[in-house]
């Protein structure tokens, strides 16, 4: 049995570091969406999904490691040294990282950084502007919601109504919404 949580432990831990360095680095979920950002084929919301329910996997494996070795555990806890050690790093790294204080800040500094690096070709005309139905868009851009129909299917892009998402109808068609948006921009007269 302790062969297979260990292993399990293992598996999840690896897998945590992996999707946790992933979404790290990621862009904002705002131009994630807009631009159908991927990484390694799978998108924003399927490495959350991936990271989310192996967290689970991982606190569920570990509460079956320590009900497992909880004989050695309190034998660790008996040890006030190691202890007391361990209190203390995890009250450090608490405090540092809700005070900003070095090295604790650099890190969060860096990834705001790094989030804020990423800029799409073309920006949202409004944030998660992929889950707006096609006609409040297609008003953002000073278009009928029918005309922006009109144009979409005129292009070869299937749309039901303009109350469906941009969002979806981009997934539907293969298309990032940020094309969508392109093909609708081009066809306004200036």
């Amino acid at each position: 049995m302790r062969v297979w949580v260990s292993l399990g432990c293992a598996l999840s831990f690896l897998a945590l570091l992996v999707t946790g360095i992933v979404l790290y680095i990621e862009p904002p979920g705002k131009i994630a969406f807009w631009v159908d950002w991927r990484f390694l084929g799978l998108n924003k919301h399927q490495w959350d999904a991936i990271h989310i329910n192996f967290g689970f996997l991982f606190l569920a494996l570990g509460i079956w490691h320590v009900v497992l070795n909880f004989k050695s555990l309190k034998r660790y806890l008996g040890k006030t040294g190691p202890l007391l050690l361990m209190l203390l790093l995890g009250l450090i790294v608490t405090v540092g990282s809700v005070k900003n204080w070095p090295p604790f800040g650099w890190v969060t500094s860096f990834q705001k950084d790094l989030k804020q690096s990423f800029r799409p070709e073309v920006p949202p005309p409004v944030p998660h502007a992929e889950q707006l139905p096609l006609g409040k868009v297609a008003r953002i851009l000073g278009l009928e919601p029918q005309e922006a129909v009109k144009i979409l299917r005129q292009r070869g892009i299937e749309v039901e109504s303009p109350r469906e998402t941009f969002g979806k109808i981009a997934e539907k068609n293969g298309l990032r919404p940020v094309d969508l948006y392109l093909v609708l921009r081009s066809s306004i007269k200036s």
